[in-house]
């Protein structure tokens, strides 16, 4: 009786195992296959609106703005607060004069303001100035590749794409590529999005799906935007009867858009079609994990109520359930680790020590793209299991619907 009790732990813990390797031959088997850019495009350049909310750029700003005038949109349209009105103008005329840009690059840019702190009100205001028939919603920390828009811009020479999204891979300034200089939270930010690119672009591949096209640089098809009905919806989106949320507007995004059955698309045909985003080089970077971890379960548990699409497919259905099961499927992981090295020591470190050897090549990887993060390999490692602890303190602060983000001034 004591071992048929007891046999029930490593039964778990291999069936755990197991569910982890069918996933990931699954997601695998399918090969991704990029949108080629068409002899004859529908879309141009000129037919982007860029949308840039900020309160307050951030160190390489000019070299972001560089790269996106360096594709030749038709506007770039920057959105702040009133309170930060003044502060931004004059970054801005600073920032033109260091690039010596072009009169007409000049008059392509606009810069507008919204009264007190909201994202979403100033994405809006974005929105509903752009002239263009496809609005670029992109971070003012984002650098773009220099012909990134026309492998953009394929995704939508198929009429029913409403949104298309890039991958996003790091920036490191040149300085900081020192591993006497980057901190262990600048690696396991480095760590994180790097792990998230193959994942993003394996879903999407398996069965043409994404929860969120992420906002960091994001495209859609103005119509989209531009809809009293979208812009109501956008301006409140409640959690459970909180809100109304301002953080995780990808997120609300990409559910609109897939609820009135318009097809995303993740382009990613090489590094022209990556752009690039800053880590944090604090621990402020838990309060952003935190932050999108915690925007994750709301999207998640929001899915499952309001987008029919989400049970059109097998694969994704599974994942969203399985998405919002996970504490207690965390907890059943725990538990069985526990009772198995009570009971089975030998074989569970055998079991433990499979899978950081398993992890070996993945870290190989990453450390042969950024071999100047080698001294925080142990901080890569933790990275890898923190859901452990993010699950728990997210799921004991879901109804925090603070935005989280930069400090603002009088706050």
């Amino acid at each position: 009786m004591e071992m048929e009790r007891t046999i029930v732990a490593p039964a778990v813990l291999a069936g755990f195992c197991l569910w982890g390797k069918l996933d990931a031959w699954y997601i695998s088997k399918t090969p991704y296959e990029p949108v080629p850019i068409p002899t004859n495009p529908k879309y141009t350049s000129k037919d982007v609106s860029l949308v840039v909310c900020t309160i307050g750029p951030v160190e390489n700003f000019a070299e972001c703005l560089q790269s996106w005038l360096a594709n030749d949109p038709l506007e770039i349209i920057f959105i702040t607060i009133d309170s930060y009105l003044d502060e931004i103008k004059t970054v801005l005329e600073k920032t033109q004069d260091t690039l010596n840009i072009s009169d007409e690059q000049r008059i392509s840019m606009k810069l507008l303001s919204v009264e007190g702190v909201g994202r979403r009100r100033q994405s809006v205001k974005g929105y509903n100035a752009a002239r263009g028939s496809i609005i670029a919603s992109v971070d003012d920390h984002i650098l773009w590749p220099k012909d990134f828009l026309p492998l953009m811009l394929a995704g939508f020479e198929e009429p029913g794409v409403g949104g298309v999204a890039p991958i996003c891979g790091l920036y490191m300034s040149p300085e900081r590529q020192d591993d006497k200089v980057v901190t262990p939270w600048e690696a396991v930010g480095a760590r994180a999005l790097w792990k998230g690119k193959s994942r993003y672009k394996a879903v999407y591949a398996t069965c043409g799906w994404s929860w969120v096209l992420a906002g960091m640089t994001s495209f859609y098809r103005a119509a989209i935007l531009q809809d009293a009905n979208f812009q109501k919806e956008f301006l409140n989106d409640y959690w459970f009867g909180k809100g109304p949320l301002d953080a995780h507007d990808d997120g609300c995004i990409t559910r609109w858009a897939l609820r009135k059955d318009w097809k995303m698309c993740v382009q990613n045909a090489g590094p022209d079609t990556e752009v690039r985003r800053t880590v944090k080089r604090t621990d402020a970077f838990l309060a952003q994990y935190f932050r999108w971890e915690r925007g994750s379960i709301q999207s998640h548990w929001i899915y499952a109520f309001t987008v029919p699409q989400v049970w059109r497919n097998p694969y994704v259905a599974f994942k969203t359930l399985e998405r919002m099961a996970r504490p207690l499927t965390t907890t059943v992981h725990i538990i069985a680790w526990l009772v198995s090295w009570i009971y089975y020591p030998r074989a569970t470190a055998l079991l433990a020590f499979y899978y950081v050897f398993s992890s070996a090549p993945s870290h190989a990887a990453f450390l042969g793209e950024h071999p100047y993060m080698w001294r925080h390999l142990w901080a890569l490692f933790l990275v890898d299991y923190f859901y452990v602890i993010q699950d728990y303190y997210c799921w004991a602060t879901i109804n925090d619907i603070r935005w989280g983000g930069r400090k603002i001034k009088g706050e």
